[in-house]
């Protein structure tokens, strides 16, 4: 059975009209883009629409008790406190690495793919001010790891305000001294139809690595988000797995934490098996990825959950003693050609998804030696399949077992 996936691109969509939520509207949007769950979705917009109402309600209780010119004052003010705390910063990074008053550092970093992501950072000591230049950055993709100019602005401003070393809140502040250049047309500054999930996810924590290390400030965390996501028809679910973050000049790296641009909680295992058909067989730090040095980097982490759908549209059923496959989810473009299941067919067919997948698979198939029968068709067969996603930093696995109707 084919997996409906959501085709939903809003530009602009005027959710709340008159104090009322337009649900018909939004349900039908959602339904026809092939929506699992409409239902959980439009939850989830509507807590983000309360919490919009609660700060609306807040702001005005603040302007009503304090009046809003001095309310506007002040959060001038901190904006003009975070500014200067960014050109304190600057300065101080600039005297200590030994630059002259204008003068540039160089970094660069890949994808799994060989994508660059490529900086020129210019720090003016002078004026307090920087540059960063991405120019160099690979051009635009066909596939979903472009990253709009919104997350690479995120990872820049998350990365300014935690090498100041002064107490102050997050604002736009912190980006006043800083210019950010992103070539038209790269994968940082992708077209309005390009692929930009993986931007969110995976390029923003390689940026956040790269803008680290121009400023020679820490060694490369894991440099993803470890998503992890499964389901059907019918239900989904999503985490994303922690790892191990970077050393610096006088700290070890932490184990098993989420890093960077990712802040979400993952499951508790008991809630995990509670709600949906798999058991998390294990969870543990990968003994040694963190690497060796002064000081070594964190180790990363090893989760293992089986996956027990009574029926899993992904997969058909297993006839004389079926396979074993196992893939990397890496991001390699194109499945090999000579990567074939028993019947002569590319393995991510037999997984019921088109050739070049979103995140691609690259894999061997391994049958059973002493149990290689004639398959009847193509659908009378399905596997056990591993997935293993890991590099120097982090790993996961997913395992998924399907009924197997052998006849001897």
């Amino acid at each position: 059975m084919y997996f409906p996936r959501a085709r939903m691109a809003v530009e602009s969509f005027k959710l709340v009209e008159n104090d009322l939520f337009r649900e018909k509207e939004l349900r039908s949007m959602l339904e026809e883009a092939g929506s699992r769950q409409v239902k959980d979705v439009i939850s989830d917009i509507r807590a983000q629409v309360a919490a919009n109402n609660k700060g609306i309600a807040l702001m005005e209780d603040l302007m009503s008790s304090e009046g809003a010119a001095r309310v506007q004052k002040y959060m001038k003010e901190i904006q003009n406190t975070a500014a200067v705390s960014v050109q304190d910063m600057l300065r101080r990074i600039s005297i200590e690495r030994g630059l002259k008053p204008k003068d540039s550092v160089y970094a660069e970093d890949f994808m799994d793919n060989g994508l660059r992501i490529k900086l020129k950072l210019t720090i003016d000591r002078d004026l307090g001010t920087a540059e960063f230049d991405f120019a160099g950055t690979s051009a635009e993709v066909y596939g979903n790891l472009n990253a709009p100019r919104s997350v690479v602005t995120s990872a820049v401003i998350y990365t300014l305000r935690s090498l100041v070393d002064t107490d102050i809140p997050l604002n736009q502040g912190c980006l006043d001294p800083v210019s950010i250049l992103l070539p038209k047309g790269s994968m940082l500054s992708p077209s309005e139809n390009a692929g930009v999930v993986g931007g969110n996810v995976l390029v923003s924590q390689r940026v956040t690595d790269v803008v680290l290390l121009a400023f020679g400030a820490a060694a490369a965390s894991q440099g993803c988000m470890n998503n992890f996501t499964m389901g059907d028809e019918n239900i989904g679910y999503y985490e994303t797995i922690a790892g191990g973050s970077g050393a610096g000049p006088d700290w070890d790296g932490a184990s098993g934490v989420h890093t960077h641009m990712t802040n979400t909680r993952i499951t508790d295992p008991e809630i995990l098996e509670q709600r949906y058909p798999v058991l998390l067989r294990k969870f543990l730090l990968r003994e040694g990825s963190g690497g060796v040095g002064l000081h070594p980097g964190g180790e990363g982490v090893e989760r293992e959950i089986e996956v027990s759908f009574s029926q899993f549209s992904a997969f058909a059923y297993a006839l004389f003693g079926g396979c074993f496959l196992i893939f990397s989810l890496r991001y390699t473009g194109d499945v090999p050609s000579d990567c074939l299941d028993p019947l002569g067919a590319p393995c991510a067919q037999t997984l019921g998804f088109k050739r070049r997948w979103p995140w691609s698979l690259w894999g061997e198939l391994h049958c059973e030696e002493g149990r290689k029968r004639n398959f009847l068709r193509r659908e009378e067969y399905s596997c056990f399949a591993a997935w293993r996603c890991h590099s120097n930093l982090h790993s996961w696995r997913w395992r998924i077992r399907s009924t197997a109707l052998s006849t001897d």
